[in-house]
């Protein structure tokens, strides 16, 4: 069974993360993808603190905060950064804020919105990690996103490509006649192309765990949440066939990041292809 290509259109977009965290963990620590992720954003890193003094950072969907921490420590100076926290639900946002607290230069600004955020409050360093595919309405968080960015400043978003998870979801939600409501990685990039010249690099990460049918429910919910009351679970749980192999599940999925480095003075942004000379120390967990 080969899954189709789904389009994912949506004017609406909802997703609530209360109820699946730990399945979001559990698909989190058995994934590549941070680990890659991490390896793409770092000459970036490293070009921006080049000089001294303190720089401002905003992790944009930072969530229970376990990857910002893996981020924040591949920083080559996270001492001498001044930390924003933007994420709606209060528990994961407390969880980050106490666990970036110990590594930053002062105590983490943490809002649940971005709108929350103290105005004219602008950052050196704008991170979104497969967050926006939620962000309604899209254009305005974009633009508003890019204006919190410093002269010279670097936005960095990433979100999915060709996704062999996404269409698993995308799939199970059109055959239950479930209208998507989230943006697709392509529809982020074209919103963020309105707005600015946008770098886009790809990358693959890998999805790989025991195969067991508690493992597959765990990725399920994870893809559907709410919505899986209205899936048909035999056939959701067989679509894990083809991936399975040796006692594994096993899927590859294409990752875009997409980047807007903000003009030296005030104008319109331009983006930036970094250098990838750098090597990435190993890193695991979020």
């Amino acid at each position: 069974m080969t899954l189709p290509e789904v389009v994912f259109v949506t004017d609406k977009t909802q997703k609530s993360f209360d109820d699946i965290q730990s399945d979001y963990r559990f698909f989190e620590e058995h994934s590549s993808e941070r680990h890659q992720c991490l390896r793409v954003w770092q000459p970036h890193f490293q070009s921006l603190v080049q000089g001294g003094g303190p720089l401002h950072m905003l992790d944009f969907g930072c969530g229970s905060g376990s990857f910002t921490s893996q981020l924040l420590n591949c920083l080559p100076s996270p001492e001498r950064l001044n930390l924003a926290l933007v994420e709606p639900v209060a528990g994961a946002l407390a969880e980050a804020r106490a666990a970036s607290e110990p590594i930053v230069r002062t105590s983490p600004l943490a809002a649940d919105r971005l709108e929350a955020l103290p105005t004219g409050l602008k950052f050196d360093l704008i991170v979104s990690h497969h967050v926006l595919y939620y962000v309604d309405p899209l254009l305005p968080t974009l633009a508003e996103l890019l204006a919190r960015n410093t002269p010279g400043g670097r936005a960095i978003m990433v979100v999915s490509g060709k996704s062999t998870n996404g269409n698993m979801q995308g799939d199970l939600m059109q055959r239950a006649g479930i209208a998507i409501p989230y943006h697709s990685g392509l529809t982020v990039r074209q919103g963020l192309e309105q707005l600015a010249p946008v770098e886009v690099e790809t990358f693959t990460s890998q999805l790989r765990m025991a195969d067991t049918a508690a493992h597959r429910r765990r990725i399920l919910n994870f893809l559907v949440g709410e919505f899986g009351p209205r899936i048909d679970w035999d056939y959701a749980l067989s679509a894990f066939d083809p991936f399975s192999s040796r006692g594994d599940i096993v899927m590859t999925n294409q990752e875009m990041n997409l980047v807007v480095l903000a003009a030296p003075t005030a104008g319109r942004a331009r983006s930036l292809r970094p250098s990838y000379g750098y090597r990435f120390p190993s890193a695991a967990g979020r």
